[in-house]
């Protein structure tokens, strides 16, 4: 499966977002730039739940993820609110849970080891089939062999031991039975060895007791030495945390919330007024309030008729006289040309003067007609208003004021919308302000997030503190210490307590009458017991080299093959110094150093090495898990690899992408320039402030 593109219309501090991902990906950007937010969405688009918390899902959450399946099928996953539509839980067969604590992780999740260590995920992919059960097999074994003879040291108490003390005890009886004399000068001897027997062994009873008394006391007093170095450690990290003090009882929940609800309030009056001035289309609000109590008395309003008898006299002057001018001038015309003198020429003359003195006293014919509009200066405050305004008129008078009316009633709601408006604007700035103001006491938001971290850490020491002091009480002067046991008087005592059952052997051997072939036959089952236990000890130690030999073959013909991508990865980060050693069936994670041959558990690895190895296993383990092959994402987990170690966890995560896609997110431009070295196609997301930017190569 592949992820092609992010749609992100709103999500988290993410809007109107394009992005696309190739095989290999690199998404960088300053802090708080979006790179979590945007693995937050990937995760959220593909598992219908699942335990990301950040950033809180809101309601106006929206957009989509476009992928493309292992078989070439297209399908899209769509964020809408708190809910997405087309998970991928079936298809990828695991949990959301499941996925981020291997897939979508961070440093901290990356360090989570739990998952290959406990359950499922290590009987399938980590172990060897029916290797399990072996280090169980092995350490039975051990612990009966090391029982016989002890590796590297010797034991009183161990059973060959035991047995050769034995075995001498009964060879010093039998010897000294052949070699005792008649009488009672052997005898006389032995009670009275008994006798001083008893009195050196009550005397080291005694010495015994007082140095178990000075060893036991010297035992505690080392383990309050210990507590005393503890509770100065915590002392001093208490000392250190004391400035989240400070944060206590206060909790900006509350701060949140208002600032949320003032930016939803804000927007919400936003978009309200710009409905409003939409509605108001090229009129100005603000000239239509201006005019309001003319347009409300538009209704009342009668405007003037013209005077028609003015019109009347002054049109049947004109045509008087142009029909006197009319008779002149054909008249004059008639006669001049019947008479053929000048004179009637004059008479043609005078009548076109009146002809149009008439036409100057008829009427003008109107500019306009009722279909184009309205008289000009019929009804002057109409006119007024609407050129006021900006709006044409019509012919319809009724329609104009209607449409007053209803552009007045607009911008009314406008002026409401933009009162609104200035109010939560003024709201969201008090509760900037506000946030700002409590922020500000810790040095930022991501300061007042630490101290609350950090104030957790300074009460659980404190009440860690207070029980260590409760426990170790004070401080022992120096005259008070009691010097360490030296053991001697234990090793007397044992000694002349042995000493004395010979003595009282013996003793009974002389007062029963006890023949010396006794003696010699106990000697000899002394013999026997101890060959027995010392052929034992070596069938032991033979069964445990064919088991070694045989875990060796197994582990090398049948190792999973999630183990042997594991140390692929694990040789290209490390440049071939470690491979993974055995499997993990005894729950414990042990690495090889190619270099000296030396064997390395968990307690043995720097926190660098420790990312490394469980980024090998965690990549192998998802490479193996689902066979659609869910997109792996990685935010910063090679902060702590050293520059040749990051650049070989490059080239490890490009061999990756190859069967899966990997898309790391990353704020150290080293570590962006080296993946993109490694054939990353890089996204760049801006911070604060900055627009952010799409794709590029």
């Amino acid at each position: 499966m592949r992820i092609d593109r992010a749609l992100i219309r709103s999500y988290g501090s993410l809007k109107d977002e394009d992005i696309s991902f190739g095989p290999l990906t690199v998404v960088t950007g300053p802090n708080e730039a979006g790179k979590s937010t945007l693995r937050s969405f990937i995760t959220d688009c593909l598992f219908d739940k699942n335990p990301m918390k950040y950033p809180e899902k809101k309601a106006s959450d929206s957009g989509k993820l476009l992928v493309t399946l292992s078989d070439g099928t297209g399908r899209t996953a769509e964020r809408d609110g708190k809910k997405t539509a087309g998970t991928f839980d079936s298809v990828f067969g695991i949990s959301g849970k499941e996925y981020v604590s291997v897939y979508s992780v961070d440093t901290e999740d990356l360090r989570d080891d739990r998952p290959l260590l406990d359950g499922g995920i290590r009987d399938r992919f980590l172990t060897v089939p029916g290797g399990r059960a072996l280090p169980e097999v092995r350490s039975a074994l051990e612990e009966e062999r090391t029982g016989y003879i002890p590796d590297l040291r010797r034991s009183r108490n161990s059973k060959i031991a035991v047995l050769e003390a034995d075995l001498a005890e009964k060879a010093a009886r039998a010897e000294a039975l052949k070699n005792a004399a008649d009488g009672d000068g052997a005898y006389n001897g032995l009670i009275a060895r008994r006798k001083e027997l008893e009195k050196e062994i009550s005397e080291a009873e005694t010495a015994a007791d007082a140095e178990k008394k000075a060893s036991e006391a010297a035992a505690v007093e080392k383990s309050k030495a210990d507590s005393r170095a503890k509770l100065a450690e915590l002392r001093k990290r208490e000392s250190e945390l004391a400035y989240a003090e400070r944060c206590r009882g206060k909790d900006d929940s509350v701060l949140r919330s208002d600032l949320e609800r003032a930016r939803a309030a804000s927007e919400e009056a936003g978009r309200k007024l710009d409905s409003c001035r939409r509605s108001m289309g090229a009129v100005d609000p603000d000239a239509v309030l201006a005019r309001a109590r003319d347009i409300e008395n538009l209704a009342a309003y009668r405007p003037p008729e013209p005077a028609p008898a003015a019109r009347s006299a002054g049109k049947k002057t004109g045509t008087a006289l142009m029909a006197l001018g009319a008779v002149l001038m054909a008249a004059g015309a008639l006669l001049a040309a019947v008479t053929g003198e000048i004179y009637p020429a004059g008479a043609a003359a005078v009548g076109a003067v009146l002809l149009l003195i008439g036409l100057r006293k008829r009427p003008l014919r109107p500019a306009y007609s009722s279909a184009s509009g309205p008289r000009p200066g019929a009804d002057p405050l109409l006119d007024s208003v609407a050129s006021g305004i900006g709006m044409v008129r019509t012919s319809d008078r009724r329609a104009d004021i209607a449409r007053l009316r209803s552009l007045l009633s607009d911008a009314e709601a406008f002026s409401a919308a933009r009162t609104a408006a200035a109010g939560c604007s003024k709201g969201l700035k008090e509760a900037e302000r506000s946030a700002e103001l409590f922020y500000s006491g810790f040095g930022g938001e991501e300061g007042y997030a630490k101290a609350r971290k950090d104030l957790a850490e300074l009460d659980s020491v404190r009440q860690q503190a207070s029980a260590l002091e409760a426990a170790v009480g004070p401080e022992a002067a120096p005259a008070e210490a009691s010097a360490p046991a030296s053991g001697s008087a234990a090793e007397d005592l044992v000694r002349l307590s042995r000493e004395r059952g010979q003595v009282e052997q013996a003793i009974r051997d002389i007062e029963g009458a006890v023949r010396t072939e006794d003696a010699i036959t106990a000697r000899s089952e002394a013999e026997n017991r101890l060959y027995e236990a010392v052929r034992r000890w070596g069938v032991l130690r033979f069964e445990q080299e064919i088991l070694d030999r045989a875990s060796e073959r197994m582990f090398s013909e049948h190792r999973p093959a999630v183990l042997s991508e594991a140390d692929r990865l694990m040789s290209l980060m490390t440049g071939g110094r470690y491979r993974l050693h055995g499997d993990i069936g005894n729950g414990k994670i042990t690495i090889e150093d190619t270099r000296t041959g030396a064997v390395k558990d968990s307690t043995m690895w720097s926190s660098g090495l420790r990312d490394q190895v469980l980024l090998s296993l965690k990549a192998a383990v998802a490479l193996g898990m689902c066979s659609e092959r869910p997109p792996l994402l990685l935010d910063d987990v090679m902060a702590t690899f050293d520059p040749d170690r990051r650049r070989g966890a490059c080239r490890a995560l490009a061999s990756l992408a190859d069967r899966m896609q990997v898309i790391y997110f990353t704020c150290d431009p080293s570590a962006a320039a080296d993946l993109a070295a490694a054939g990353a196609s890089k996204v760049v997301l801006g911070g604060p402030g900055k627009a952010p930017a799409g794709p590029s190569d």
